[in-house]
């Protein structure tokens, strides 16, 4: 439940298109999104790289928090082309989250600071 608020509440305050998907809503089914070129992040652990495959290519979130005390951070992945509207995500090491958004100052740590 606390998960879906969280959710719900970044939808609320991110720009759009943005989307946001946990882990425990992946499923092998592609997911759909509004057709455009997105930055992708991963909310991965701080101290240990996450992998996770967009699309079929495979990522790295690298290691390294500013906060010496964090167990997640968000890391950006790169950029994923989604032309038709559906994108496949595979999810591995830890990787609790992904967040796609098209707006060019899009920051996952803001605007989860925000809600």
């Amino acid at each position: 439940m606390n998960a879906l608020l969280v959710t719900l509440l970044c939808i609320a305050a991110a720009p759009a298109p943005t989307h946001w998907f946990n882990a425990i809503d992946i499923t092998d089914a592609p997911q759909t999104v509004s057709p455009g070129t997105y930055a992708a992040w991963a909310w991965s652990p701080a101290h240990s790289a996450g992998q996770l495959t967009i699309n079929g290519e495979s990522f790295t979130a690298a290691a390294g928090s500013p906060d010496a005390n964090a167990t997640y951070h968000w890391v950006n992945v790169g950029d994923i082309a989604c032309p038709d509207g559906k994108v496949a995500l595979a999810l591995g090491n830890g990787v609790a989250a992904v967040a796609l958004s098209t707006a060019p100052d899009f920051d996952p740590v803001t605007v989860t600071r925000r809600s």
